[in-house]
């Protein structure tokens, strides 16, 4: 029971960093916040729970020890990949910005 309780925090927590991550710190920016952490919420759960099934089919370990890391680590993966997504959306949005104005000039 402890083990589910350490990954109902880590979902929670995952929410929340990506609540503030995706509002700039601004959570007064959503127009239903809590709407928006129950999405991310039940995004990490399913991606979390899924593949820590089908890993218990191949695997002795406790499924609640299973449960954890694979949600700690696609959370993890996610989030790098939000970011990642961001900034190259901005160096493209620079480069757009560039090119507009070279555009301008000439």
């Amino acid at each position: 029971m402890n083990n589910y309780l350490k990954w109902f925090l880590i979902c929670c927590s995952y929410s929340i960093f990506k609540l503030f991550y995706e509002s700039g710190g601004d959570i007064g920016g959503y127009y239903r916040p809590f709407e928006e952490f129950f999405v991310h919420f039940i995004v990490i759960l399913i991606c979390g729970l899924i593949p820590s099934l089908l890993l218990k089919i191949f695997s002795k370990k406790e499924f609640s020890e299973l449960l954890i890391k694979t949600t700690l680590i696609i959370g993890i993966i996610m989030i790098i990949s939000s970011i990642y997504t961001d900034s190259q959306i901005k160096k493209r949005n620079q480069t757009n910005i560039i090119d507009v104005t070279s555009e301008i000039n000439v």
